[in-house]
């Protein structure tokens, strides 16, 4: 993100893919806009079970890492 942000600091970059809680706050502090969340948020097996508790607590788990600000 630091080597983008210098030669674009007008960009707004969305980081996506492999990205879960504990990477959420280093992401945004190096400056991503903000970043997304499929399959650390959504797992298809918790779909597929429909396992709505584990994700509302893997929601709880991002909405805790965004630092605040």
């Amino acid at each position: 993100m630091k080597a983008l942000r210098g030669p674009l600091p007008d960009v707004p970059f969305v980081p996506t893919g492999g990205i879960g809680p504990a990477e959420v706050s280093a992401f945004l502090e190096a400056g991503a806009a903000a970043v997304g969340a499929g399959g650390e948020l959504c797992p298809s097996s918790a779909i597929a079970a429909g396992d709505f508790g584990l994700i509302t607590e893997r929601a709880r788990a991002f909405v805790t890492a965004i630092p605040a600000g």
